[in-house]
């Protein structure tokens, strides 16, 4: 039989404090210091008017994108109406011609079961991607249009 390991625990060490500080008053302290710390600094700040002068002074970067956002919107009766860029739109409608989204009803499998059976299944028409969303969606990407084509036959 082998023999069994002593432990030695050492001391606990007492407190001779009669009230200790609670973590809540601690809490509301900081809060109170925080609070007025920052009135001041925003009552400061307001009377120096630096505030206005940073206002003023935006980066020139800052400033060419908010003309952008305020050109790319019109207004037609009373209705925005958004531009869209159509070099973006064929880019994303590329990246998603090579996409199947699957889903498994009335079943959840984990997603290492999912996506081995995934590989079985299709792992010769060349996979680039396996994600698994949020509800229980799966997207697998292919390399590309013609291979997708023949794991959804």
């Amino acid at each position: 039989m082998a023999k069994k390991k002593r432990m030695i625990r050492k001391p606990a060490i007492k407190l001779n404090s009669v009230n200790p500080p609670s973590i809540q008053d601690n809490v509301n302290d900081s809060m109170e210091l925080a609070d007025l710390n920052g009135v001041d600094l925003v009552e400061k700040a307001l009377q120096s008017e630096d505030i206005i002068e940073a206002v003023q002074s935006l980066p020139s970067d800052t400033e060419e994108a908010l003309e952008e956002k305020a050109n790319s919107v019109d207004e037609k009766n009373r209705k925005k109406i958004a531009q869209v860029d159509l070099e973006e739109v064929k880019d994303q409608a590329a990246i998603w011609s090579v996409v199947v989204v699957c889903m498994v009803l009335e079943a959840k499998p984990p997603f290492t079961i999912f996506e081995g059976f995934i590989k079985r299944k299709w792992g010769k028409l060349g996979i680039q991607q396996i994600v698994r969303m949020n509800g229980g969606f799966t997207i697998v990407k292919f390399n590309n249009v013609v291979t997708q084509d023949l794991a959804l036959e």
